[in-house]
């Protein structure tokens, strides 16, 4: 399995990345997707491999940030299962994946120690995609960094019918830091999401990304 990521530079929980790409060794090979201009800042951490893109979303949002694609591309082309995940979260364990599915998990939020940890409900942020199923994600302007891409994959499996499953332990652990990115953005690519899926001009995208947590919380397996 690859497990793949974007290590962000300037990230609010730095050294949690090390952190977390430590405890991802254990499951699968871990690639961080970065431009070149950023290789040198993220060679500080250890243990995983940095694959040099071009593939970002600067032109949309103005932002070097990674385009999902280039993963499920990178998977594609390497025949293998993929993980994607944020490159701050930490694995204490993982599930047993059905192949015959994506499988997505929630963080738990902490500040201290994992004991405080909490369900973070409103996204997503591990996804397990079989390599029989990367084809049914097609080329988007999601990027890893930005908003929504978290809701994108469920969404589009669950569209696809594609089973989702949502496992409900302790997996993933996430230290609180303020959001990284704006709420200019989050409207700016919430109106591509409202396009992509059809969805009402008549709902606000706070409506938009209401409706849609609550589609894929009401139709993947728990």
């Amino acid at each position: 399995m690859i497990i793949a990521t974007s290590l962000s530079p300037k990230h609010s929980n730095a050294a949690n990345q090390q952190s977390a790409v430590d405890s991802w060794q254990q499951f699968g090979e871990c690639v961080s997707f970065n431009t070149e201009s950023e290789r040198t800042e993220v060679s500080h951490i250890k243990g995983i491999d940095i694959v040099v893109t071009h593939k970002t979303v600067n032109g949309i949002i103005g932002k070097k940030l990674i385009n999902i694609n280039a993963m499920i591309d990178y998977a594609i082309s390497m025949n293998d299962d993929l993980m994607l995940i944020n490159s701050d979260i930490i694995l204490s364990s993982l599930p047993g994946f059905n192949g015959s599915g994506i499988t997505m998990l929630s963080r738990h939020d902490y500040t201290s120690t994992f004991d405080d940890g909490k369900m973070f409900a409103a996204g997503f942020d591990v996804f397990y995609i079989p390599k029989r199923h990367l084809h049914i994600l097609p080329p988007s302007i999601y990027a890893m960094g930005v908003a929504w891409w978290d809701y994108w994959i469920p969404y589009q499996a669950i569209k696809a019918k594609v089973p989702v499953f949502w496992p409900q332990g302790k997996y993933a652990y996430h230290k609180l830091h303020h959001t990284q990115y704006s709420h200019d953005e989050w409207l700016y690519i919430g109106e591509y999401f409202r396009w992509q899926f059809k969805l009402g001009k008549h709902f606000n995208i706070g409506q938009i990304a209401a409706k849609a947590l609550s589609f894929i919380q009401s139709n993947t397996i728990r």
